[in-house]
């Protein structure tokens, strides 16, 4: 079984969709359970594709919930820009 096989029958696609969606630029974030397109999500040596597991979005948002309370507006910030920079962009 190949990668594509694999990693499709794990989302219920076929291999051809799931080909499609990846050479679209789209790229499945494994914390929200929805495709985003590759420059939502942060680049990463550790994994096979160079892409991390989940956007961009839902890191900041992980962040602000360990954090608690005390230090819950250090990664704020983090979080609006990422969310601007969405908005900047589909405004573009």
């Amino acid at each position: 079984m190949n990668t594509y096989a694999a990693a499709a029958s794990r989302l219920g696609l076929t291999p051809a969709e799931y080909r499609v969606l990846r050479e679209a630029g789209e790229k499945w974030c494994t914390g929200c359970k929805t495709w985003h397109p590759l420059d939502e999500i942060s680049e990463q040596d550790a994994c096979r594709d160079g892409y991390a597991n989940s956007s961009d979005y839902l890191t900041a948002f992980r962040k602000i919930n360990w954090a608690g309370a005390a230090d819950a507006h250090r990664y704020w910030t983090q979080l609006v820009w990422v969310v601007d920079f969405k908005l900047v962009k589909e405004a573009a």
